[in-house]
């Protein structure tokens, strides 16, 4: 498995671990809590309930599941847009911990043909920096006028984007782009 699939895990597993050790607790509500995924989403989404952060996690368990068949990895809906973003922040982690410290846990896993264009990204990057090197050039204005019409309103999150965007696979086209 690569360093996304990584990535993924560990962000679908912390959003249900944080759901099942604080239920409807909005984010930020005790600053000594510590968060494992919850509170790396936009504000907007911090007093969200135990059900809809259920929902979150599930779309993240998707997401892997998708990528354990051999599946690209869709944005259907913004959701998938900011699990992808943090996966890819998780992963860059993983890739970088692992690499430097042979007694890393990740150490083993194997890269993923994408791995290696993460070190061009900027630490704390904006979205539109993980777009450039992830989707298809087609796909970014779309995704990017569902995130900003919908950031104020995670519970618009899980409508469907349409058409879905499809991130870039081994060598750099999407599916999209090679129907086209």
């Amino acid at each position: 498995m690569s360093a996304l699939y990584t990535g993924l895990c560990l962000v679908a597993d912390g959003v249900a671990l944080d759901t099942d050790d604080r239920g409807d607790m909005p984010v930020g509500a005790d600053h000594r809590i510590e968060w494992r995924a919850l509170d790396a989403f936009p504000p907007a989404s911090w007093r969200q309930g135990a059900r809809w952060r259920r929902r979150l996690a599930a779309r993240g368990k998707h997401l892997i599941r998708t990528l354990e068949v051999g599946g690209g990895l869709v944005a259907e809906c913004v959701v998938d847009y900011l699990v992808h973003h943090l996966a890819i922040d998780r992963a860059r982690d993983e890739i970088y911990g692992a690499r430097s410290d042979p007694d890393h846990p990740s150490h083993h896993i194997p890269a993923h043909p994408a791995d290696f264009l993460w070190h061009r990204l900027p630490y704390s990057s904006p979205l539109g920096d993980h777009d450039a090197l992830c989707y298809a050039p087609n796909h970014i204005a779309m995704l990017h006028r569902s995130y900003r019409a919908t950031i104020d309103r995670p519970e618009q999150w899980f409508d469907p984007i349409v058409p879905p965007a499809t991130l870039i696979t081994e060598g750099g086209a999407s599916r999209a782009d090679e129907s086209n």
